[in-house]
C-alpha cells in the first residue's frame, strides 16, 4: 500500500479530516513530481510537511473531540440548571415576570441565550457567557498595554492620530532604527500579542497558533471598495512587491512558501477582500472555514518586507486606519474568539448543530396528552402543544439571532457602500444633536447609587472614589491596570455605541460625532462612573479578604452579589490566599486577573463576569443583548437593516434600561427587595432627570420649569423629568409639544432621527410648493436656513449652545429670513402655552433680557 492509499483510507474512515487530507494528498503529489524531476531535497521537504500536517491534524482532532464533549456537557448542565431554577421559583410563586417564561413553556431558549450574553433574569449569571468573558479577557490584555494605549490613542478629541509614534513602533517591530519610546512600545506589544496567542491556544485546547518569530502585527484591514477598484493582476503585482515571500508559510503544505505559489495566494486574498469575507484575511489554501481554532493561523500568511511595505499596503488597500487600530483589532478579535471557544468549544459551528438538535427535540419533551375519548381534554392538549411549539420556535429564533451577533455574522454588510453612507448620516445627526447629552447623563448618578445600594457597596466611598477619578489626570490608565477595558479611551467613535446601539466606524462624520461627545466630556463621565464602580467593588473584596471576614459575615447584599455569579463560601476561603494588587500604599484591590494568575480560572471568570456585568448597570452602554433586540438579524446595508438602525438610533439607552434595572427588579417575581430596588431606581432617576431637565431649560435660555405638582404644568414637568431620567431626554420635549397633535413630530420620532431629517426636508419643500401654488409669498431660503442650523454639527454643545444660537444663528437668521421675528414670537408663545414658561434670554436678542429666576421651580 502506498502512502497515498494509506491517507485515502484514513480520510475515508474519518481519522484524518477532509481539509487536512486534501493538503496531505496535494503534498504527496508534489513529492512524486519533485522526485520524478530529480529534486530529492524538495521531495523530502514535501514528505516532512505531509507528516507534520498529519501530526497537527491528529492533535487538533483529539482536542476538538475533548472540546466538543466539554461544550455539550456544559450546555446540558446549563439547560438543567436553568430549568430547575425556574421550577423552584415557580413553586415559590416568584417566577420571572418577563419574556414569557412560565408553566408549560420552554426554558431552552433562555438557557442557551445565557451562554451568549448577560441573562436579564440573572439565572444564567452563575456560568460564563461569551460577551462578558470577552470583556474580561480584553480588559486583562488592555491592562498589559495601558501605557501603549495612552501613548498611541488619538488626541485632540479623537481627531488627531499619533501617526509618528505609530510609525516608530512599527519600525521597531520590524527591527528597524526607531526611538527609545518606539522600541519600548514594540516590546510591550510583543508581550501583549504573545499573551493573547497563549489565551487563544488555551481556549482551543492545543497549539492552534504556533509561535512565529517573524510575526509582528496583524494585517491592515482591507477596504473592499479599494481592492475591487484595482484590477486583479495589478493587485497581485502591487502586493508581490510588498511581501517577503521567502519568509511566508504555505498553510496548504505547512512548509515554506514557494515563490510560484504566491500569485495563487494573492488571488485568494483579492477575492476575500473584495467580498469583505467574515474573517477579513487571506487563507493561503485554507479550504472551507473549518473550526474556529484553525482560522487565526491562516490569517497570518502575509509577511511584509519592512514597515514601509506594511504602510504602503494600508495606504493602497486599507480602510484608513493605522498601526494602533490594527493592534486593537487584533486584541479584540483574539480575546473574543477565545471567549467563544471557552464557552462553545473550539468548533462553535459543531456546537451550534448540537444546540439545534436540542431544539428539534424540545417540543416532544413539552407535549401534553389529553384523555382518550374526551374531546374537550384533547382540544386543550392540542392548544397547549401548539403553545409549546411556538415557545420553542421563539427560543430557537432568539438563539439564532444571538449566535449571529456573537460570531459577527449579523454585522456583515450586504452592501458596504450603503451601510457606510447610512452610518455617516447617523453620525452627522449625532454631531448636531448630542451636544447636551452630557446633561441627560446626570441620571447616571441615580443608576450608580441604585446599583451600589443593591450590591451592598458603600455609596459614600463610591462617590468619593468617583470624585477622585474625575480629578485625577490619567485615571482611565489606572483603571485599565485593574483589568478594565480601555475601549472608550482607545476608540475615537467608541462612545457612539451609547446612543446608536452600534459601533460602525465611518469617516469624517464619525470623527465629528466622536469629537462632540468627547468635547462635552461625555466619554470621560461615562468611563469614570463605570471605572469607579468596578474599582470600589474590587477594593471591597480586598478589604474583606484582608480583614479575614468570613463569607457568612459579609453584608447580605454584597454576599448575594457574589452568590449570583457563582462565588460561594469555599471559593471565598481560597481567595484569602490570592496576593492583592496594591498600586499605592493603603489602596488594595482584588483583580480577577490576579485570581487567574493564582491558578483558579473558574473563580477569576466569575469575578470578572460580576465586575463587568454590574458595571453595566451603572453608566449604561448598548451591548450585544441590546443590539440583538433592536436589529435582530437585519444586516447593515440591507433595507431592513438600515431601517431598523434608523428607527433605533438613540434608543439603545432606554432599551438597555429595560433589560437591566427593570428586568432585575422583576427577575424573581414579586420579590420585595427587588421591587424596592425598582422604586428606589425610578425615584433616583426621576430626581436626577428633574435636575437634567432644569439644566436643559436654562441652557436653552428659558426660565426653570414650575415643579409644583399641584399645578398642571408642574405635573407635566415631573412627567417630563421621569421621561428624561429614563433615557428619552432627546425626545421628551416632543412629548409635550403642540406639534404632536398634527402627527408630524410623532411620525418623525417613529422614523428615527434620519426619518426626522428627511421629514423636515420633505415638509419644507411641500410647504413652499403649496405656498407657490396658492400664489402666496414663498420663503425657500429662510425656512431652509433654520433647518440647516438645526442640524449644524456642534450647534448644541451645552456650554456654548445658547451663545451660538442667540449671537450667531439667530442673527444670521434675521438676515436670511424676513419672517424670523414671527418665528421667534411663535417659539416664545409655545413655551408659555406648554409650561407657562418665559425666556431669560429671548430668541433673536444678542443679550439676556433678565436673570435666571430659580424661584420659578417652586411656582413663585
Amino acid at each position: 500500500m502506498t502512502a497515498r492509499d494509506c491517507f485515502k483510507g484514513k480520510i475515508a474512515l474519518g481519522r484524518v479530516s477532509q481539509r487536512a487530507g486534501a493538503r496531505i494528498l496535494a503534498l504527496l503529489s508534489q513529492e512524486e513530481r519533485l522526485a520524478a524531476a530529480g529534486d530529492r531535497v524538495g521531495a523530502q521537504e514535501a514528505a516532512r510537511n505531509a507528516q507534520a500536517i498529519a501530526a497537527h491534524d491528529a492533535v487538533a482532532k483529539q482536542a476538538r473531540v475533548v472540546s466538543a464533549i466539554r461544550a455539550q456537557s456544559d450546555i446540558l448542565r446549563v439547560q438543567g440548571a436553568y430549568e430547575s431554577e425556574i421550577a423552584a421559583l415557580r413553586k415559590q410563586g416568584r417566577a420571572p415576570a418577563m419574556m414569557g417564561v412560565g408553566e408549560g413553556k420552554s426554558t431552552l431558549g433562555a438557557a442557551v441565550a445565557s451562554l451568549f450574553t448577560r441573562d436579564p433574569r440573572e439565572i444564567g449569571s452563575k456560568w460564563d457567557n461569551v460577551d462578558m468573558l470577552a470583556r474580561t479577557l480584553r480588559g486583562e490584555a488592555h491592562a498589559r498595554m495601558a501605557g501603549l494605549i495612552d501613548a498611541l490613542r488619538p488626541k485632540a478629541l479623537g481627531l488627531k492620530s499619533e501617526t509618528l509614534k505609530e510609525h516608530d513602533v512599527l519600525k521597531a517591530l520590524f527591527g528597524e532604527p526607531s526611538t527609545e519610546e518606539g522600541r519600548a512600545a514594540a516590546k510591550t506589544w510583543d508581550g501583549v500579542a504573545e499573551h493573547v496567542r497563549a489565551g487563544f491556544n488555551n481556549a482551543a485546547g492545543y497549539e492552534a497558533i504556533p509561535k512565529r518569530a517573524d510575526w509582528r502585527i496583524g494585517n491592515p484591514a482591507f477596504d473592499p471598495a479599494k481592492v475591487a477598484a484595482m484590477p486583479r493582476g495589478e493587485f497581485v503585482r502591487a502586493m508581490s512587491e510588498l511581501l517577503a515571500a521567502d519568509k511566508m508559510t504555505d498553510f496548504r503544505s505547512g512548509g515554506a512558501l514557494r515563490r510560484e505559489r504566491l500569485p495563487e495566494i494573492l488571488n485568494q486574498v483579492y477575492d476575500n477582500a473584495r467580498n469583505d469575507h467574515a474573517e477579513g484575511a487571506p487563507n493561503s489554501g485554507f479550504v472551507g472555514e473549518g473550526p474556529l481554532s484553525e482560522r487565526r493561523n491562516a490569517q497570518r500568511v502575509l509577511v511584509y518586507k519592512d514597515s514601509a511595505s506594511w504602510l504602503k499596503a494600508n495606504e493602497l488597500f486599507g480602510r484608513g486606519t493605522g498601526v494602533f487600530d490594527s493592534m486593537l483589532r487584533h486584541v479584540s478579535s483574539m480575546t473574543h474568539d477565545a471567549a467563544i471557544m471557552r464557552v462553545l468549544g473550539n468548533d462553535p459551528a459543531s456546537t451550534k448543530r448540537f444546540i439545534e438538535s436540542l431544539f428539534d427535540r424540545e417540543p416532544a419533551r413539552l407535549y401534553q396528552a389529553g384523555e382518550a375519548g374526551d374531546a374537550k381534554s384533547l382540544a386543550a392538549a392540542v392548544k397547549a402543544n401548539r403553545a409549546a411549539e411556538a415557545s420553542v420556535r421563539g427560543g430557537r429564533d432568539w438563539f439564532e439571532t444571538l449566535y449571529a451577533h456573537m460570531t459577527g455574522q449579523a454585522s456583515l454588510s450586504t452592501n458596504p457602500g450603503v451601510a457606510m453612507r447610512m452610518a455617516e448620516a447617523r453620525h452627522f445627526l449625532m454631531a448636531g444633536q448630542l451636544g447636551t447629552s452630557i446633561v441627560s447623563a446626570i441620571s447616571d448618578l441615580g443608576l450608580l447609587t441604585a446599583t451600589a445600594r443593591f450590591d451592598g457597596l458603600p455609596i459614600t466611598n463610591l462617590m468619593r472614589g468617583l470624585v477622585e477619578l474625575m480629578a485625577t489626570k490619567g485615571g482611565e490608565i489606572s483603571a485599565a491596570q485593574a483589568g478594565l477595558t480601555l475601549d472608550t479611551l482607545a476608540h475615537g467613535a467608541g462612545m457612539a455605541d451609547r446612543y446608536m446601539g452600534e459601533t460602525i466606524r465611518a469617516g469624517w462624520a464619525s470623527k465629528m460625532s466622536s469629537a462632540v461627545i468627547r468635547g462635552i466630556g461625555h466619554r470621560v463621565w461615562t468611563g469614570k462612573i463605570r471605572d469607579a464602580f468596578a474599582l470600589e467593588t474590587m477594593a471591597n473584596l480586598a478589604n474583606f479578604l484582608r480583614a479575614g471576614t468570613a463569607f457568612d459575615a459579609l453584608k447580605p447584599a454584597f454576599r448575594d452579589m457574589l452568590e449570583r455569579y457563582g462565588v460561594g463560601a469555599a471559593d471565598w476561603e481560597k481567595l484569602k490566599g490570592v496576593p492583592l494588587w496594591e498600586p499605592r500604599q493603603g489602596a488594595a484591590f482584588l483583580r480577577p486577573m490576579d485570581v487567574r494568575a493564582a491558578g483558579d480560572e473558574r473563580v477569576a471568570d466569575a469575578l470578572g463576569r460580576m465586575v463587568q456585568t454590574e458595571m453595566h448597570y451603572t453608566a449604561i452602554e448598548g451591548d450585544a443583548l441590546t443590539r440583538a433586540i433592536m436589529y435582530g438579524r437585519n444586516a447593515p446595508g440591507s433595507l431592513t437593516g438600515e431601517a431598523s438602525r434608523a428607527f433605533w438610533q438613540y434608543k439603545s439607552w432606554p432599551t438597555t434600561i429595560l433589560t437591566t434595572q427593570i428586568a432585575r427588579s422583576l427577575a424573581r417575581g414579586w420579590d420585595g427587595r427587588r421591587l424596592s430596588h425598582l422604586a428606589f431606581t425610578l425615584a433616583a432617576m426621576t430626581l436626577f432627570g428633574a435636575a437634567a431637565t432644569q439644566m436643559k431649560q436654562i441652557a436653552a435660555g428659558k426660565q426653570p420649569l414650575n415643579m409644583d405638582p399641584q399645578a398642571p404644568e408642574g405635573r407635566q414637568a415631573w412627567l417630563k423629568a421621569f421621561v428624561q431620567g429614563g433615557g428619552l431626554g432627546l425626545f421628551s420635549d416632543l412629548a409635550f409639544s403642540d406639534t404632536m397633535s398634527g402627527g408630524g413630530s410623532l411620525l418623525a420620532a417613529a422614523g428615527g432621527p434620519v426619518g426626522g431629517a428627511a421629514a423636515d426636508a420633505f415638509n419644507w419643500a411641500r410647504t413652499e410648493i403649496g405656498r407657490a401654488n396658492k400664489g402666496e409669498q414663498t420663503n425657500w431660503a429662510g425656512d431652509a436656513y433654520w433647518i440647516a442650523a438645526r442640524y449644524l454639527p456642534g450647534n448644541n454643545v451645552f456650554y456654548a449652545k445658547l451663545a451660538v444660537e442667540r449671537e450667531l444663528l439667530d442673527q444670521l437668521g434675521l438676515m436670511a429670513d424676513p419672517r424670523a421675528p414671527e418665528r421667534f414670537a411663535r417659539i416664545e408663545a409655545r413655551a408659555r402655552q406648554d409650561f407657562h414658561q418665559d425666556y431669560w434670554w429671548k430668541p433673536g436678542k444678542t443679550a439676556p433680557t433678565s436673570g435666571v429666576d430659580l424661584g420659578k421651580m417652586a411656582g413663585q
